[in-house]
């Protein structure tokens, strides 16, 4: 990195955020919580992907000092935050949704954090509800090995429950830090994901290269919940189901993976027993062909990733879940 290289780079997935929603334009929402940072060398990148609003005219207009990457169409998330990563030369970068608000001392806090241990590859702090602000979305994150991820405390009122420091295997990319080391090390994020879940995956390809991750309850990011996507919840089923069945079978190691597959189909017999009550089977089941038809390339990636582990099995699976985490007797039982 060159001495003019900021310490943090700052990548900002947009679409649409220039049009106002329940009276907040998402662009000029993050702008102005990070004008509020007491944390202040770092640059901003805001990568367009294949908005249909004015959102680069926006920028220009409105926000003259943040680089934009405009990509021209929807690329996905994961391919709009690895151009934001190329385009920027931050020591550290820190991934925001367009909806988030901050805490002032959000970066000034986690920043210290990766000063604090080199082997500490993505932090986050306590995410909460940007319209009820009492209320938690994730005070970190946990990853079952049947394929589950499962924010930490979603929904419950925050009573100190989440005060302590404690690591965790994930960390959301609505709000998070990462060591640009550990991240280019580990590839980036899977483009191949196009929405949701590639934050978990490309979290626990770092665990795998031997880094670790931390939650810490100090620095907040409200979050409008929702904001980004809208109230469409068809496709986020899609990705949700076909994207972590990709992620179990590219990161788990094999001795995790064998052992967890009676999890693996159970679980995911309760997602489409679930879906068919709800009725919405079809999208589950075209999910699963979707994942089928991606399993040749995923067995080639996971080869790369197993091959290139560092650290040892039982290492990795302590730092998951690997108990089932829903209520069943045959779950009980496995």
């Amino acid at each position: 990195m060159d001495a003019s290289d900021p310490k943090v780079s700052i990548v900002i997935p947009n679409r649409d955020g220039a049009t106002p929603r329940d009276g907040l334009t998402f662009l000029d929402m993050v702008r102005d919580t990070l004008g509020e940072q007491s944390f202040r060398d770092f640059d901003v990148t805001v990568v367009d992907n294949g908005s249909g609003d004015d959102s680069p005219a926006h920028l220009r207009e409105h926000w003259p000092e943040a680089g934009v990457v405009d990509l021209g169409e929807n690329l996905g998330f994961s391919a709009a935050v690895n151009r934001g990563i190329a385009a920027s030369r931050g020591t550290y970068v820190a991934l925001l949704n367009t909806d988030i608000e901050l805490s002032p001392d959000w970066l000034e806090l986690l920043v210290a954090e990766l000063d604090r241990d080199p082997r500490l590859a993505f932090v986050t702090g306590k995410v909460m509800r940007h319209d009820d602000r009492d209320v938690i979305e994730q005070a970190g994150h946990d990853f079952f090995t049947c394929g589950r991820f499962e924010p930490r405390g979603l929904d419950e009122r925050d009573e100190g429950q989440y005060d302590e420091r404690r690591a965790t295997p994930i960390v959301t990319a609505a709000a998070a830090l990462y060591r640009r080391d550990a991240l280019e090390a580990a590839g980036g994020f899977d483009e191949d994901y196009f929405l949701y879940c590639e934050d978990g995956d490309v979290c626990l390809r770092m665990l795998l290269d031997g880094y670790s991750g931390l939650y810490v309850p100090e620095p907040k990011a409200f979050h409008v919940r929702g904001g980004t996507i809208g109230a469409n919840q068809d496709m986020p089923r899609f990705f949700l189901v076909r994207n972590a069945l990709i992620t179990v079978l590219k990161d788990l190691p094999a001795s995790v993976l064998v052992r967890s597959l009676p999890k693996i189909a159970l679980y995911n017999w309760g997602t489409l027993s679930a879906a068919r009550r709800e009725g919405h089977a079809r999208r589950v089941m075209q999910a699963f062909g979707s994942f089928l038809r991606m399993i040749p390339a995923t067995l080639r990636k996971r080869r790369s990733v197993q091959r290139d582990r560092r650290i040892e099995p039982a290492a990795f699976a302590a730092q998951v879940r690997t108990d089932y985490p829903l209520r069943s007797r045959l779950g009980r039982l496995l």
